[in-house]
């Protein structure tokens, strides 16, 4: 009774209800396909559609005559921006610069038709012909127009796929750090053509290496004829708002003034035959040709197919379509005035200009900001002034061609480089740094990769960075906790995490909690779910453990307030343990109000200097030390009694190791005496270092198909070198406390992972079982292998094999043998070394049947090199095939080893160590110091890459082990065997070792964790399917990574897509719409919580609209421009907009991005009548439920 008083505190009417609704059907149904597609593919067959994807069939029935000359005069000024500017980006990309007109035409008329934004024109801009420049500059025009034709097709496709969301993951920050270093890439590379220098380059490090190389012949005239332009430019852009419309259009015309200028200039001078200026020279007249683009080329006179032009193209397929997509989503979003703007829409219109162009040897294209600018400026009404456009520029090509040979290269140089000053956004990284500090980051690592690798590799740092900021959000929510004192005297503890639990974050919460429950000492422990709207099925199953080490430690666990989405998920994995636990209703007092009026809203930077010194004085102290060097905390308190069980144990791991050692080395494709070398010295560095008692360090299934996949035909000296760096690289990742990496590989992905290492291994014995030749240890490989030899099958090999397969899965049941105590242990010690009774029988026979004939009816092992392993350096350099490699070279050959093996070594190893420490929070950190230092010493003893096994693990458990001594006398056997019993390793089967190995595979498909998986989240089975086929049919390395991939897609759509619920209300006849998020808010949220907002504002149009904070914890700053445009789109159309129940984090950076704009928004009252009269006192606050 008094705990159902503890429960009973601040109940509603709900609360009598407690699990009313768990009895209902908690089983999830998987996503329908079939309907979904139906009614996708449905709705292109409508009226709707039609209008929605040609605006043009939307806005020319309603064209009024009057909007005619506003739309030419911007059609014209357009048109003169965009002629010099289209000559001068035909020369940055390298090209002739009649391409640079041939571009700037046909995505004017396309556009008329397809696009959404009255604004935005299509054309060449500095960016896109950097990029040209760059991938295609050196390869001819024919490359040009085929990327271009590619571009068009890759951006149309992700508009008839709705992937417009993608660019939604490209974050503030990022595109100011992008947008602000190609302006300087851009400006730098014209500076050589400024000064009348000679180079090419137009890379931002090499174009200022080409001008001090050169600097000795610039040339005087066409530096002050460069230098003026830029000047002259920069007047005649201030002109903007003087002089009435004289000043305006002098400022819009301001690039065709200057080209006119310079070209009127340099044929002043030609005529007096003394021309001082580097000109562009001829430009070939007439319009271009319509024609298909070049499928086929001939490249210093080779001809090249479609297949060999796409692959010089390279990364250009993929990184133009991207980088254009960006400039006229962003282009859009500026000139949207607060409208919501249609992305796919955009992309399908930007896809189809570039394919058109492609036809008339147009260069890849995309939205041009500075042209965009000019034609809202100019006041144009709809997409017709594009038409102007391009009858300008087709008439400049027919007419004017003879007269751009006179145009100075200095004078568009200084075009260029004038345009640029403006696009370095300065004002962005201030804006950054006062919103949010943090987000500053992710701006100059993109700005400064960007100008130092690239502008497509600068991106892909900046998005990377940017996700892994998210990534890291995820894996660590806030954790609040409040303690509770009950009528009754009884204390609680609340814990209310902020976020939904996800697979990254769960350890995370676990260790937290355990934490808390240890400080407090509590007996009962209430966790709000509040903020959950939604866990996984690893979430799930390490939630489940969460409740069961609570238990251990005698604490009383309740789950308050979790919706039931969740509830029904957690009751799906295990429904005894869960049922019991939930209660609904409300805590009082956990919440308190937090207002941010005439508070100190500044955000300081995080102070590098002080974590790092904290965190290097915390490696000097005795606490650490022994957190470092386990065994000096549990030696000194080892007792004599223990010593008999880690003997035995010790003995039991030994007796499993020696047989799978020399396994594993064949599996390898190395000499069995590898695998003996690799088993020992990871037993005496775990012994000091582990902080499992149950643990094994050794060579592995796992590993040791790795090891053959990327060294196993290159030489034992690789293997051994993969092993060195493979424990650096392990050791540093512990050392820098980057032990929550693993938490970003879920269950579903382990477990797909385990499987198709287990089959992929199992089928890489097949040849050894069957007595057939051959080496590939790949799944597709091996049965190819196996078919194709199939008559080459070993009649007694194969008898051997299967035979030792049914007794192994025989001995592996006599652990339950039934009878009296003396049976059940001579059972189990049967089932431990039923690994070594199966070899020794095999050599046994193998031995007897040697001296009857002189057949022997098996394929051996044969001779293991006798002794111990030489003790030495790693080899730094070996030779190969008669050539010689050194370090740098050997590292080449290991390729993606260095990731791939240190990643699967520390997944087994925390696996195994999770899976063994019933209850007890392990210290991934000091795991992977063990393991990285284990490798490292095994590779002075030439060993493999080694890691922790679960077979071994599970017979040291099974022993009785006690401590990690026993390790000790598992090193010490290993020794021995070497030492004395090698010779008799000569008559192992091969097809004994075969059936040991696929015996031990047979356990290891995860087959129970798949049911697991469809049970509690069906929608989790997807990445463990991707995972499993993807690793046999791609190799185990790129199915991980597939996996891994796959896993955080996931997270990162749920985190862009939060679930906003609608509440409507009326007040005294007043409609009241409450939108609450269900989480916090990211960047790539940003733009759907607008759309959404902005949808069912639409829908109640004279609706007050009350955005719910309750849920949302922080927002970046990103999400604070996207609703600071927002918010002034609402006040725009004079809708009204508060903000309730925003938490100070969240407040704090709205109002440091726009102050004067939110200071009046937020309401913190916690009843909704208290802040209705606050807020709007003309309305009486008479609430009823409407909707």
């Amino acid at each position: 009774m008094a705990l159902m008083n503890v429960i009973c505190i601040g109940i509603d009417a709900r609360g009598h209800q407690d699990n009313a609704d768990v009895d209902d059907d908690c089983t999830e149904k998987f996503p329908s396909v079939g309907p979904m597609l139906t009614s996708k593919l449905g709705g292109f067959c409508n009226r709707k559609f039609l209008l929605k994807r040609f605006p043009i069939l939307h806005w020319l029935p309603e064209y009024e005559t009057n909007f005619l000359v506003e739309d030419i005069v911007a059609g014209l000024s357009v048109g003169l921006t965009v002629i010099p500017q289209g000559i001068a980006f035909a020369v940055m990309a390298n090209l002739e610069p009649q391409y640079g007109l041939y571009s700037a035409f046909m995505g004017c008329f396309v556009y008329c038709v397809f696009g959404s934004c009255k604004d935005l024109t299509i054309g060449p801009t500095a960016i896109m012909a950097l990029m040209v420049q760059v991938y295609v500059g050196s390869l001819g025009a024919d490359f040009a127009i085929l990327l271009t034709f590619l571009s068009g097709c890759i951006i149309l496709m992700f508009g008839l796929l709705n992937l417009g969301f993608l660019v939604q993951f490209i974050s503030m920050p990022v595109t100011a750090g992008f947008t602000s270093a190609a302006a300087i890439t851009i400006a730098s590379g014209q500076v050589k053509s400024l000064l009348g220098l000679p180079g090419r380059s137009n890379e931002f490090v090499h174009s200022w290496i080409n001008v001090y190389r050169h600097i000795g012949e610039t040339k005087l005239w066409d530096a002050v004829l460069g230098v003026a332009t830029i000047v002259v430019l920069l007047l005649l852009r201030s002109f903007r708002g003087k002089w009435s419309a004289v000043g305006k259009y002098l400022a819009l015309a301001r690039n065709a003034v200057v080209v006119i200028g310079g070209a009127a200039l340099a044929y002043y001078f030609s005529r007096v035959e003394c021309s001082p200026f580097s000109l562009t020279g001829a430009v070939t007249p007439g319009l271009p040709p319509v024609a298909l683009p070049p499928f086929t080329t001939v490249l210093n006179n080779q001809t090249l197919g479609f297949s060999e032009m796409t692959s010089k193209l390279g990364s250009s397929i993929i990184a133009l379509p991207l980088i254009a997509i960006l400039e006229t989503i962003a282009i859009v979003k500026a000139f949207s005035k607060g409208k919501s703007i249609d992305a796919t829409q955009e992309l399908v219109a930007l896809g189809m200009c570039n394919i058109f162009g492609s036809i008339v040897s147009s260069m890849p294209i995309t939205g041009s900001f500075t042209r965009t600018a000019v034609n809202n400026n100019s006041g144009v009404r709809t997409p017709l002034g594009g038409i102007a456009t391009g009858i300008l520029v087709l008439l400049s090509l027919g007419l004017l061609t003879d007269t751009f040979y006179f145009i100075p290269k200095s004078v568009l140089a200084g075009v260029m480089i004038a345009a640029m000053f403006f696009m370095v956004e300065f004002h962005a990284a201030v804006e950054i740094w006062r919103t949010k500090k943090v987000d500053i980051i992710p701006f100059i690592v993109t700005l400064v990769s960007c100008l130092l690798l690239g502008l497509e590799y600068g991106m892909l740092i900046g998005i990377a960075l940017n996700i892994c900021f998210v990534l890291y959000m995820t894996s660590r929510p806030k954790i609040d906790q409040a303690l509770l004192r009950t009528r009754s005297g009884i204390e609680a503890m609340v814990v209310k995490p902020d976020q939904s639990l996800i697979y990254s974050s769960i350890e995370y919460l676990k260790h937290e909690i355990v934490k808390m429950t240890d400080k407090t000492q509590v007996a009962t422990v209430i966790i709000d779910g509040s903020n959950v709207s939604y866990v996984d099925s690893t979430a799930a199953k390490i939630f489940s453990s969460i409740v069961e080490e609570l238990a251990m430690r005698g604490r009383t666990v309740f789950l308050w307030n979790w919706n039931r989405s969740v509830r029904c998920t957690l009751i799906r994995l295990n429904k005894e343990q869960f049922y019991q636990l939930f209660k609904q209703g409300g805590l009082e007092q956990l919440d308190k109000e937090v207002c941010c009026e005439n508070e100190d809203i500044s955000e300081s930077f995080p102070q590098l200097g002080q974590s790092i010194s904290a965190c290097c004085h915390g490696f000097c102290t005795r606490k650490q030390l022994f957190k470092r060097i386990p065994v000096l905390q549990w030696l000194p308190c080892y007792r004599l009694k223990y010593l008999v069980d880690d003997i035995v144990a010790g003995l039991s791991v030994a007796l499993t190791v020696i047989p799978q050692g020399i396994a594993y080395a064949a599996i390898a494709n190395l000499d069995p005496q590898y695998g003996l070398y690799s088993a020992f010295m990871g037993c005496f560095i775990y012994f000091l270092l582990g902080s499992c008692k149950d643990v094994t360090i050794g060579p592995t299934a796992i590993m040791s198909l790795m090891v053959q996949a990327h060294v196993g035909n290159a030489g034992v000296e690789f293997a051994i070198l993969s092993a060195f760096i493979t424990g650096c690289i392990i050791l540093l990742l512990g050392i820098l406390n980057l032990g929550f990496l693993v938490q970003f590989i879920s269950f579903p992905v382990t477990a797909g992972f385990t499987s198709a290492a287990a089959i992929t291994i199992a089928s890489g014995q097949v040849k050894s079982l069957l007595g057939i030749p051959g080496q590939s240890n790949e799944f597709l490989d091996s049965w190819i292998n196996v078919f194709e030899r199939i008559q080459d099958i070993r009649l007694w090999d194969s008898v051997l094999g299967v035979s030792t397969i049914v007794i192994l899965l025989i001995l592996t049941q006599m652990k339950n043998i039934k009878g009296n105590n003396c049976w059940r242990i001579i059972g189990k010690y049967i089932t431990l070394s039923r690994n070594a009774i199966a070899v020794i029988s095999g050599s046994l026979l193998a031995y007897a049947l040697s001296d009857v004939g002189n057949v022997q009816p098996f394929l051996l092992t044969g001779n293991v090199t006798p002794g111990l392993p030489p003790f030495k350096l790693p080899p730094f350099a070996t030779s190969m095939d008669g050539r010689a490699y050194t370090f740098s070279e050997m590292i080449a050959e290991l390729g993606t080893s260095l990731i791939t093996l240190p990643l699967i070594a520390i997944l087994e190893s925390i696996a195994i160590a999770k899976a063994f420490s019933k209850g007890k929070a392990i210290d991934a950190t000091q795991e992977m110091i063990a393991l990285g230092i284990s490798n490292i010493a095994g590779s002075f003893v030439s060993s493999m890459p080694v890691t922790g096994s679960f077979t071994r693990s599970a017979v040291n458990n099974n022993s009785g082990v006690r401590t990690p001594l026993g390790g000790i006398m598992t090193g010490a056997v290993v020794l021995l065997a070497l030492g004395l019993l090698t010779e008799s390793f000569y008559y192992i089967p091969k097809a004994t070792l075969a059936g040991v190995i696929i015996a031990a595979m047979f356990f290891m498909v995860e087959v129970h964790a798949a049911a697991e998986i469809w049970r509690t989240k069906r929608v989790d089975i997807i990445p463990m399917i991707s995972t499993l086929m993807a690793c046999l049919l791609l190799g185990l390395e790129y199915g991980m990574l597939v996996g891994i991939g796959i896993n955080v897609c996931f997270v990162l759509h749920q985190i862009s897509r939060p679930i906003v619920v609608p509440v409507r209300l009326t007040v005294d006849g007043k409609d009241v719409l409450i939108l609450q998020a269900d989480q916090s808010l990211v960047y790539s949220s940003a733009e759907y919580l607008k759309y959404l907002v902005l949808k069912q504002a639409s829908k109640h149009p004279d609706a007050i609209i009350i955005l719910d904070g309750s849920h949302i914890n922080s927002v970046d700053s990103t999400v604070a421009k996207v609703l600071v445009s927002m918010t002034q789109d609402m006040e725009h159309s004079k809708r009204k907009i508060v903000y309730w129940k925003w938490n100070r984090s969240a407040q704090c950076t709205l109002l440091r991005m726009e102050r004067t704009l939110f200071q009046n928004l937020f309401k913190n009252d916690e009843k909704l009548d208290a802040m209705l009269k606050e807020g709007f006192p003309q309305h009486q606050t008479t609430v009823r439920l409407d909707v």
